[in-house]
């Protein structure tokens, strides 16, 4: 149970803070007039998400190469990418979008490799 809380809780907790902020109808950083810095906040966002659940995955007693990890944990985050841009779908003032899910995707690869080349 220990190994569960330690890995795992850190990921359902992320998954929960992106799914508040996205029921958001006035996003954190709407002002900014600064070019793409939402992309650049989903590609952050997802990073950390690409992070933990490498993490988690790694230590899940999983018997997948190192190569499979990242590609699961990549493809788990951008599912859970998919479905924020769903759930946004349904928020007023926001709106879904395959850019945002792109960005998502490219961030938690970049998570992913982090983690991989760190441990």
């Amino acid at each position: 149970m220990k190994h569960l809380i330690k890995f795992w809780l850190p990921v359902l907790v992320y998954l929960v803070l992106i799914f508040v902020l996205s029921s958001s109808s006035k996003p954190v950083f709407a002002e900014t007039e600064i070019p793409f810095f939402d992309k650049f906040l989903h590609t952050i966002e997802y990073a950390v998400l690409g992070f933990l659940l490498i993490r988690g995955l790694k230590n899940s007693r999983l018997w997948l190469s190192n190569g499979y990890f990242i590609l699961f944990a990549v493809v788990l985050a951008t599912l859970y990418g998919i479905s924020d841009e769903f759930h946004q779908h349904f928020v007023p003032n926001r709106n879904a979008s395959l850019g945002d899910v792109f960005f998502d995707c490219i961030g938690s690869v970049i998570g992913s490799v982090v983690y991989r080349r760190k441990s």
